[in-house]
Order: C-alpha cells, then sequence, then structure tokens
C-alpha cells in the first residue's frame, strides 16, 4: 500500500475515535449471486460457480449531526468482508478478502423510525482464483501434491442502496472486482444488526 493510503487510514481512524459518540457498527451476512461470467474450464469440463455467500463488518461514523443542513446525512467509514462460492461438481473455492473505504447518505426521514440511504465503497479484494479462473484440482483424481497459488489483489467497487429500522439493515449490494481475467461481480441481499 502506498504512503498517501496509509496516511488516509491513519487520518480514518484517528476520526472515527475522536468522533466515537456518533459512530457505528453493523454484521452482515447475505446469500450472494454472480452477475457476471463465472464459466471456466476445469479438467471435468466447463463448469460455473453456485450461488455463494458474503459476511461483512461495516463501520463508519456521522460527523455532522450537530448541522441543520443536508451534510447531516453523511457518514464515512470502511468495510471488512468475506465472500465465498463453489464450482459446480468441485470442491474448489472461488473467496474475496476486501477492505474498503465507503461512504453512505442517509435521506432526511420521512417516515420513523425507518431510514433510507445510499453506500458506495472502493478498496482492494485478494483472492487465490476469479470468477473465470480454470481451476487445478480435479477431486475425482486428487494429486499427490495440491497446487496453491498466492492470493491475488485486485481493486473493486460496490455499491448499495438500503433500508435502516432501529438496529436492523437490509443492504441489496453489487459489488465489482477488477481481475486479471476481466471483472468479477456479484449481487448480495445484506441483512445486518447496526449498534
Amino acid at each position: 500500500m502506498k504512503l498517501s493510503g496509509r496516511i488516509c487510514l491513519c487520518i480514518l481512524a484517528a476520526w472515527t475515535i475522536t468522533h466515537a459518540k456518533n459512530t457505528f457498527s453493523s454484521f452482515s451476512l447475505a446469500p450472494a449471486w454472480p452477475v457476471t461470467s463465472t464459466e471456466a474450464r476445469t479438467p471435468t469440463g466447463e463448469k460455473e460457480l453456485a450461488t455463494g455467500w458474503d459476511a461483512g463488518w461495516t463501520f463508519f461514523g456521522k460527523p455532522f449531526t450537530r448541522l441543520d443542513n443536508p451534510l447531516k446525512g453523511l457518514a464515512f467509514g470502511g468495510k471488512i468482508s468475506y465472500s465465498r462460492w463453489l464450482r459446480d461438481s468441485t470442491s474448489t473455492a472461488v473467496t474475496f478478502l476486501g477492505t474498503q473505504v465507503i461512504a453512505r447518505y442517509y435521506v432526511p426521514r420521512i417516515l420513523k423510525p425507518v431510514e433510507l440511504f445510499c453506500q458506495a465503497g472502493g478498496g482492494m479484494f485478494i483472492g487465490e482464483y476469479n470468477f473465470n479462473s480454470v481451476d487445478t484440482t480435479n477431486w475425482e483424481n486428487r494429486p499427490r501434491v495440491p497446487v496453491i497459488f498466492e492470493g491475488q489483489k485486485d481493486l473493486g467497487l460496490s455499491f448499495g442502496i438500503g433500508v435502516n429500522w432501529e438496529v436492523v439493515e437490509i443492504v441489496p449490494t453489487i459489488t465489482c472486482v477488477s481481475t486479471k481475467d476481466g471483472w468479477s461481480g456479484w449481487f448480495s441481499l445484506n441483512a445486518a444488526m447496526t449498534f
């Protein structure tokens, strides 16, 4: 990570600590459906990814809550996530570990206690395989030496629109990661608890 990125993360962490009374965390779990091509050649033929799952911890702060203007709904933070899928008929997992910087905007409340918001984020994702990677293991004839790749670091973006009802959030999200074989993208229907 470049020095400027580290400085930004340090500033974000310091800001979050100093504004602790206006910070929140949410833990989410969701089914995840691929939205980009997942076809890949395996030793047993062409395979696709089955439905996977996505889990994450999102933390954010609202720095402008004392203001009486549109900035009051703005929030900044980060997200750490883990996403996993299996290929049809094999045990080779496709996984992404993501760390993102996020920004949220809460629409002024129309119906209390329901809040609507939109969210965007970007950051780094690490994965051994991507959606179009060729499987290296034929589990019908297991090799004596397993093939292990070093994690590949890729940049990704996410966009979501959500609803918060007291401590429960529902956040449908699209995530896209730019991998060496093209984009790996998925839709997750996140259900979260906010604290």
